[in-house]
């Protein structure tokens, strides 16, 4: 090559294309809050009577000695209630952004806008799902919800069925089951003893579902666990106030420095209307 050519090593002869925005990491597209009654509330928190306890002794007017339909005592039954009380917690985080990057990069605002809120989306999926009521936390449908049993020998599929015969032995219409991603897999995986899936044709377009039931999958689920419900009678998530952002210059020294507070919160608190409306067990694959 001869010592005058003009070539494109550098930078100067061969300028990129930069499309317009910012890439980001993965994100969830589904929440298990669209599944969930949801209820705007106003106070700090929320306070619902919930029924404990209900011992049915409808009848017929009847007497034995003597004989008698008329003029009898009719049967008496009994209802028990509970005040549930339950604070909205603050779901919160944030991160400094100089003004500089904020002006001089237009996408960078509507980026951190995005993921700010993708982050209480996913904190709140995780609270729903498995918070401890404590240290501030709500109480989780995992947490909240009757436990199951899996019997001796039973396979994964089989607990499946179970707990859904439970719900709707309980007058409840199980309409969700909640996994882990990796155990619908496992499921997904399982063969007769002729190497034939037992869930159907990998090939085939089908929805995510078992015995007749919608399945969600959440890695907010611990894997060997799952959650069957009839969400829509048994569960609410009430809210005071949903995913907001805000920028401030005013947070400590940012105005002399140049820097902007994004922050981003929500306020809400997930109810068990109906604790035996949802079951929570081991899932043995």
């Amino acid at each position: 090559m001869y010592a005058n050519t003009i070539t494109q090593s550098g930078r100067e002869l061969s300028p990129y294309d930069r499309p317009v925005g910012i890439v980001g990491g993965q994100q969830r597209k589904q929440w298990l809050r669209e599944r969930l009654s949801v209820i705007p509330i106003a106070g700090a928190g929320v306070e619902y009577t919930r029924e404990t306890a209900f011992t049915n002794k409808a009848g017929v007017q009847y007497e034995a000695s003597p004989e008698a339909f008329e003029g009898v005592t009719k049967p008496e039954s009994d209802i028990a209630f509970e005040l549930i009380s339950a604070r909205c917690p603050t779901i919160a985080h944030w991160v400094k952004a100089s003004r500089q990057s904020l002006d001089d990069q237009p996408a960078l605002q509507a980026f951190l806008d995005m993921r700010l809120r993708y982050g209480l989306e996913l904190k709140l999926e995780s609270q729903i799902i498995s918070g401890s009521g404590t240290a501030g936390q709500m109480t989780g449908l995992a947490t909240a919800a009757t436990a199951y049993t899996p019997a001796t020998g039973d396979t994964g599929l089989d607990s499946l069925s179970k707990a859904l015969a439970l719900l709707e032995n309980g007058g409840f219409t199980p309409d969700c089951v909640v996994l882990n991603p990796i155990d619908f897999g496992a499921l997904q995986r399982a063969k007769t003893t002729t190497n034939e899936y037992i869930l159907g044709d990998p090939a085939a377009a089908t929805l995510p579902v078992l015995w007749g039931v919608p399945v969600f999958k959440s890695a907010s689920v611990a894997s060997g666990k799952f959650l069957a419900a009839d969400l829509q009678s048994s569960a609410a998530l009430f809210v005071r106030q949903d995913a907001m952002v805000q920028m401030s210059e005013s947070d400590g020294s940012n105005f002399v420095q140049n820097l902007v507070t994004v922050l981003a919160e929500l306020r809400a608190v997930r109810g068990v209307l109906v604790p035996a409306g949802v079951l929570y067990g081991d899932l043995t694959l």
